[in-house]
């Protein structure tokens, strides 16, 4: 019987926070983006960059993950930047 309770509770918890995290998001709202961003993110779109790396596990298999691509030691922004510039593999020079 506890099982069926703790299924419940949990399964509850999951439908309420889903619902709160689809109908009023988890960004604010008063976000101004400036044109760099903006660029950017129509950039991201445009070559549908959502299939190769990955961000906070999510993603493609065929970029490295760039969740903590930043931080990592002795690689940090300037190899981030590097292959972003010029390109990798199959990714395209965007300059």
């Amino acid at each position: 019987m506890q099982r069926i309770f703790t299924f419940l509770f949990l399964f509850l918890g999951f439908i309420i926070y889903s619902s709160f995290v689809y109908t009023t998001g988890t960004a604010e709202n008063n976000i101004v983006m400036n044109k760099n961003a903006i660029f950017g993110k129509l950039l991201y779109q445009k070559n549908n960059c959502t299939a190769c790396p990955q961000i906070y596990g999510l993603g493609g298999y065929l970029g490295p993950e760039l969740t903590t691509v930043i931080s990592q030691q002795n690689k940090g922004e300037t190899n981030a930047r590097s292959f972003i510039q010029t390109g990798k593999q199959k990714m395209p020079d965007f300059n």
